[in-house]
């Protein structure tokens, strides 16, 4: 009787242990989808804003548009895309987003608007550099 009392608490209390890392481990699943997003195969962070933006929101801006005034127009964007040099990406109706290669201070590159897994098309292609 005492090898069984001693069972049956050892299996509570390894049910309540995996029960405690499984709701921990929901809780950072739900904390990293709002905090972060899949954009064009990378993980990224994320900032919710409450506007409905499409790829035609980008078709006013060209080489001369600055970084400001993209902020100016749209909002902060939504997260950073990219390894090293990260782009603004802003999320666009219908799980697209758009990733500006524009930063602070500096004036509009490129625009590629992307899904989860792989870029869509360009709406404005990096121009190149002449030596």
């Amino acid at each position: 009787m005492q090898g069984r009392k001693k069972k049956i608490a050892f299996i509570g209390i390894i049910t309540v242990l995996l029960l405690g890392m499984l709701g921990s481990g929901i809780t950072v699943y739900i904390k990293r989808r709002i905090d972060s997003r899949m954009v064009c195969g990378l993980v990224t962070d994320y900032t919710y804003y409450d506007r409905k933006l499409t790829a035609e929101d980008f078709l006013q801006f060209d080489y001369n548009t600055t970084y400001e005034e993209m902020i100016e127009c749209l909002g902060e964007e939504n997260g950073r895309w990219g390894y090293g040099a990260a782009y603004p990406y802003y999320e666009l109706c219908g799980g697209k987003y758009a990733i500006c290669n524009c930063w602070a201070g500096s004036r509009m590159r490129a625009i590629a608007i992307v899904d989860r897994k792989k870029k869509l098309y360009v709406l404005l292609k990096a121009e190149e550099f002449e030596d």
